[in-house]
């Protein structure tokens, strides 16, 4: 990465969003912090948003435009990361759009503290019938020594959310981790926060919800299930197996495993024997983590659903069953399944995840 020269770098992705631009641009140049550049990166936009974003940089000289061919926005991220100058980063949808103060007040902890090295706000939803509401609400600040720790309450999902938006982060993160291996169009804030939170020293939260996500009918949100959605899975299944030490992130991940894994189904059984192969590979994938989807109440219910075949849930139920009796009884075996060992050869031969 290149050697820092201001205080704030905000990266933000544009893939035709021509009619949201100038919004989104005008709120990043109106903030009170004034040391900062704006990086667009046209990826690929066929609505006449480039050529915007060329005219957005003539008129003031913090933006800077990176024209690229259509990748996505993980990708657009990426390139803005490596071109950016910045000591600290954030990242802004080009559809949405900023308080004028927000930055300013992320930006307080690491001016406080250098040990900080990601700054949360949390953000507010613009909803299509008009008006604002508040998904995550918190009254007070906090402070985390440990990033993991961080990590775990962002995944809790009740003061902010995973969301890449409503961050700042110190230039160092992007430094020690140069490359992600998901570049996928869901959950990819989750995955890189998941590859950088972690690794901080501390991490600051202030109520600020200053972020102004809006809702709009092209959201990906609104799109109907396809091929691309099943990457997913493989981040959910990556995840767990990054976090096996993690009580707290192991179900959440397991569930978003099951959740994904039962949104792919009707997809992939309708695509025909291929699809059914596909199925039935992801059916052994939630066998291999069927200790931690336990952990929740109602996984039962979905994997009765999911495991039909190959497995057959009930059939992992007896062989805990058999265990627990004959633990009880005799003091031998194990009360705990997983199911590792029996399935083990089958789930190498048919392994599809990445990473």
């Amino acid at each position: 990465m290149n050697k820092p020269t201001n205080e704030l770098s905000l990266i933000v992705p544009v893939h035709n969003t021509a009619q949201y631009l100038d919004r989104c641009v005008a709120s990043l140049l109106e903030q009170t912090v004034r040391d900062i550049e704006v990086i667009l990166v046209d990826d690929g936009s066929t609505d006449g948003a480039g050529v915007l974003c060329d005219e957005l940089a003539a008129c003031d000289g913090r933006v800077r435009v990176i024209h690229q061919a259509n990748a996505g926005p993980s990708a657009a991220r990426l390139v803005g990361i490596r071109a950016s100058l910045g000591r600290y980063l954030g990242f802004v949808d080009s559809d949405d759009y900023v308080e004028p103060d927000m930055y300013e007040r992320l930006l307080a902890p690491v001016r406080d503290d250098a040990r900080v090295e990601v700054s949360i706000g949390g953000f507010m939803r613009d909803e299509l019938a008009g008006g604002f509401t508040y998904p995550y609400h918190a009254e007070k600040p906090e402070l985390w020594d440990n990033g993991l720790a961080a990590f775990e309450e962002m995944v809790r999902g009740e003061k902010f959310i995973w969301n890449l938006a409503d961050k700042i982060y110190a230039r160092r993160l992007f430094e020690k981790q140069p490359t992600f291996w998901y570049q996928g169009i869901y959950c990819e804030d989750l995955y890189f926060n998941s590859q950088l939170v972690p690794q901080a020293d501390r991490v600051a939260f202030q109520p600020i919800y200053g972020y102004h996500y809006c809702m709009n009918e092209a959201s990906l949100t609104h799109q109907t299930y396809r091929e691309a959605m099943l990457d997913v899975i493989d981040l959910w299944e990556n995840l767990l197996e990054e976090f096996q030490q993690r009580p707290i992130l192991q179900k959440f991940f397991s569930e978003k495993l099951i959740e994904a894994v039962l949104d792919a189904r009707h997809f992939l059984l309708g695509q025909g024997q291929a699809g059914a192969g596909i199925f039935a590979e992801y059916q052994l994938r939630i066998y291999k983590h069927l200790d931690d989807a336990l952990l929740k109440p109602g996984s039962e219910r979905y994997l009765d659903i999911l495991l039909k075949s190959p497995t057959d849930l009930t059939v992992y139920r007896a062989k805990k069953e058999r265990d627990i009796m004959d633990f009880c009884a005799r003091g031998v075996g194990s009360c705990i399944y997983t199911g590792r060992e029996s399935m083990a050869g089958a789930w190498r031969g048919c392994s599809r995840r990445t990473g």
